[in-house]
């Protein structure tokens, strides 16, 4: 009898107590892309990743992935017990049709980024689009201005200027948008902040210089500046006797809109308002120059006076500066200057008190 031969010995597999054996590790490059990829695709404006039509079923450990083998660990989708798989590339689970046109790839492409900027004309151009209601673009946006003047005229200017911003963000190719920045900066002047007026209409100026209105924008920014200036309340100094820096700018500004904008409709009016700004500049300089005189300083009267004089020399303070002026340039010793300007007094105010107190230093 033949002897049968004892079988190969099988290599013995260790068991392991209380625990299973280790499985096959799972093909980690079947994987989803991970949240870092995810956070990634946001930042470019697409939304989450889809499987291409045509790609097979993820598989872990023989069979379909499920959701159940994922686990979060540290800001990453792990295997369950295992480690993280590597990122996949976006491209190669996102569908061409759930790419987003907006890509830096799609914007690149000269035939992609025109058929958008046809699109985005043709739904804007002539008014042609309508809403819901039935209106065109034009007629919705004019609506929506007519409500936020009525908002206006009623003082309602938190209102007013919440619907003029509406008006501007909602129809930015209607001529309403640049009206809606215009009338934001009405409700900030009619509630006398001035300076977020100033602000408002000078960058209405800026961004629309050839704008029909812009007269009325910069004529705003000169009455901001006048409104400004300290008034002649009771019980208070002066205004001349006062810090007149915002007099000075609106000085300024009324100078450069009337050289620019003269002939407008608001030309009279600001010239009204020059003038009123001048005279009170005057006297604020012959303050000073009577505040230096009762101080013994005339060297400082002179300076004074000779510049109210020769900036000023159409307001009514000019004759008290000549005579004021005179007497410092006699304490100075400079007598021809002196009756100069005693002189020039004579010939403008003849009939003044002034007039006749020089007559006899002129003789």
């Amino acid at each position: 009898m033949h002897e049968v031969p004892a079988p190969a010995a099988t290599p013995s597999v260790p068991r392991f107590r209380g625990a299973e054996a280790p499985r096959p590790a799972c093909d980690h490059s079947a994987l989803r892309t991970s949240i870092g990829s995810a956070r990634r695709d946001r930042r470019e404006g697409v939304r989450s990743p889809r499987l291409c039509p045509g790609v097979e079923p993820l598989l872990c450990r023989g069979r379909p992935l499920k959701s159940t083998d994922l686990e979060k660990r540290g800001g990453n989708l792990m295997l369950a017990g295992g480690l993280g798989p590597p990122r996949l590339s976006r491209n190669l689970l996102l569908s061409p049709m759930h790419r987003s046109p907006f890509s830096p790839r799609a914007l690149r492409c000269p035939a992609i980024l025109l058929s958008m900027l046809l699109t985005a004309a043709g739904t804007t151009a002539c008014g042609g689009r309508q809403d819901g209601a039935g209106q065109t673009y034009t007629e919705a946006a004019e609506e929506a201005y007519a409500r936020a003047e009525r908002a206006l005229s009623r003082r309602d200017f938190p209102l007013a200027r919440e619907r003029f911003r509406n008006v501007y963000q909602t129809y930015p190719y209607s001529r309403f948008a640049a009206l809606s920045e215009l009338g934001m900066a009405d409700t900030f002047f009619e509630e006398r902040s001035w300076a977020r007026a100033v602000e408002a209409y000078r960058r209405f100026v800026r961004f629309h210089p050839t704008h029909e209105r812009v007269s009325y924008a910069s004529f705003r920014i000169a009455q901001a500046y006048y409104r400004q200036m300290p008034r002649d309340p009771f019980l208070m100094p002066p205004s001349h006797e006062r810090s007149l820096g915002t007099a000075l700018e609106a000085h300024q500004a009324l100078q450069s809109f009337l050289a620019e904008h003269g002939q407008s409709e608001f030309g009279e009016e600001a010239s009204e308002l020059l003038a009123s700004v001048r005279a009170r500049l005057a006297r604020h300089e012959l303050y000073v120059a009577e505040f230096y005189m009762r101080r013994g300083n005339p060297t400082a009267v002179a300076d004074r006076t000779g510049y109210l004089i020769e900036r000023f020399p159409e307001t009514e303070v000019v004759p008290q500066a000549l005579f004021l002026s005179a007497r410092a340039l006699l304490e100075l010793g400079e007598v021809p200057a002196a009756r100069e300007r005693l002189q020039r007094l004579v010939e403008l105010a003849p009939d003044s008190e002034l007039a006749r107190r020089a007559a006899p230093y002129l003789h």
